[in-house]
């Protein structure tokens, strides 16, 4: 029997990736090509960390002013 000690948790259930619209994927396009894996991988953790299971441009948009500021341009940056 296991006495005292740390407690360990069980892991976090994985939740799959989110979906992406069709616009959104579109900006993705945008990003260079060196970047793009990058930007998908934290835009899919972006949306699953606010519990939603679509990326979309509004939190591309998001995301770009977060990273550069407010005044970013909507077509300029990483997404």
């Amino acid at each position: 029997r296991p006495r005292g000690g740390d407690v360990i948790e069980p892991l976090a259930v994985a939740q799959a990736a989110p979906t992406w619209a069709a616009d959104a994927e579109q900006r993705l396009e945008r990003v260079p090509v060196f970047l793009r894996a990058l930007v998908r991988k934290r835009a899919e953790a972006y949306v699953g960390g606010l519990g939603e299971s679509e990326v979309n441009t509004r939190h591309l948009s998001e995301m770009v002013a977060a990273r550069f500021g407010a005044g970013a341009a909507p077509g300029r940056g990483p997404a």
